[in-house]
């Protein structure tokens, strides 16, 4: 079919299009082909300025050398013709321009930084499967709506933008890093900001939902770990939404820093999952969610295994006279509780109870816990600790010895 080609060259230098700044048109020139519209046989510089390009087999077999400055090539497919034409760029690779997130991920080699030049607003943005790449999002905002970017490869999130949605921000089904201290990803609606399905690290950034923050859906074997940064759900008035919710069996949370924060219940460890913390703190605090008392928990283990050697919990009931509790290990769960008999960490302070006991195993290596009502609901099955109880508003504390 070569004899149906719009333009063949195979050395010096095709100039397509003016590049004046007022001669710009998206249909002129125009070559329509059978075969392709551009062909480079050899090594010509071809330079794209305006116009568009048609061919059945494909629009050009070379990306052009020369693009108009602030613009990138897109195809799209029109009447079994493949289009090739110019448009302003939302996102580029090195210097290569694409006008949509999605464009981008498609096309861009695995390996490459996608760099955002503008702020997007796309219906559902997917990394495909296989594919490895860096997202920086610079200072701009990714729109959704309530469709969700959906992780089928590796992607590491960077910059200082946003990435907001009114359903699941992000669905990850692969391996999903938040690296950036100042990225923000932000749920507005009853979704989750990150579905977690398989494995998800989150060194930095600042993670909100009026969902939940981070979830698994319930999915076995998956993997969170939380380094840095801070997570918190920002609803005032759902008893349903949980900052960190993982309930899949065989599905672990590893925290070693950040914060994490809510208004019900910050974590929740179903059966089957395991939550293990070596660092940073969480923290709840009451609002008034029209019931007398929904049972606000920092972390509430329900069947799960908890070991927590070092960490900052606190349960405040705010303005409300509810009853928090800064941890709740109920269901045959299973709380391993300070290590070595130190007894300066793990720290719990709560304005009710420290650490309520429901048919379960608690065991007792070290830290503090401090209740206004109690410290401990029941006597961990081992452990050797001082029991202190205070006058009316004053701390109770259970201390390892």
């Amino acid at each position: 079919m070569s004899d149906y080609r719009g333009i063949t060259v195979s050395g010096g230098t095709v100039t397509f299009g003016s590049s004046s700044s007022g001669d710009f048109s998206s249909t002129n020139p125009s070559v329509v082909a059978e075969d392709y519209g551009y062909y480079d046989a050899g090594t010509s510089t071809f330079k794209f300025y305006s116009g568009e390009i048609y061919g059945r087999t494909d629009a050009t077999n070379k990306y052009p050398t020369i693009i108009r400055s602030g613009m990138s090539m897109n195809i799209n497919i029109s009447d079994g013709y493949k289009r090739a034409y110019l448009d302003s760029g939302v996102a580029k690779v090195g210097t290569k321009l694409y006008s949509s997130l999605q464009t981008a991920l498609s096309s861009a080699s695995s390996g490459s930084t996608i760099e955002l030049i503008d702020n997007v607003s796309e219906g559902g943005v997917t990394v495909p499967s296989g594919k490895t790449f860096t997202l920086n999002t610079s200072s701009y905002t990714i729109t959704l709506g309530s469709e969700t970017l959906e992780n089928n490869g590796t992607l590491t999130l960077s910059g200082s933008g946003t990435i907001t949605g009114t359903s699941s921000v992000i669905t990850n089904n692969g391996t999903l890093t938040v690296s950036s201290s100042s990225i923000k990803i932000k749920g507005t609606g009853n979704g989750s900001a990150i579905v977690n399905q398989k494995k998800l690290t989150v060194s930095g950034g600042t993670i909100t939902s009026t969902g939940k923050a981070i979830y698994d859906n319930k999915t076995a074997n998956t993997e969170t770990y939380i380094k840095g940064g801070t997570i918190s759900n920002t609803s005032t008035s759902s008893m349903k939404n949980i900052s960190v919710n993982i309930q899949g069996s065989g599905s672990k949370l590893v925290i070693s820093g950040g914060t994490i924060s809510g208004n019900y219940r910050c974590i929740h460890i179903g059966s089957g999952a395991t939550l293990t913390m070596t660092g940073g703190g969480v923290n709840v605090t009451a609002t008034n969610l029209g019931t007398s008392d929904p049972t606000i928990i920092a972390i509430r283990i329900v069947g799960g295994t908890a070991n927590i050697t070092r960490a900052s919990i606190t349960a405040s009931k705010g303005s409300t006279t509810y009853a928090p509790r800064g941890m709740a290990v109920e269901s045959s769960g299973t709380l391993t509780f300070g290590a070595n008999g130190d007894s300066t960490t793990p720290v719990i302070v709560s304005d009710a109870y420290g650490i309520n006991i429901s048919s379960s195993t608690v065991n007792m290596y070290g830290g503090t816990v401090k209740g206004k009502t109690r410290a401990l609901s029941a006597k961990p099955n081992t452990g050797s600790y001082t029991y202190t109880t205070g006058t009316s508003g004053e701390y109770k504390t259970a201390t390892v010895k």
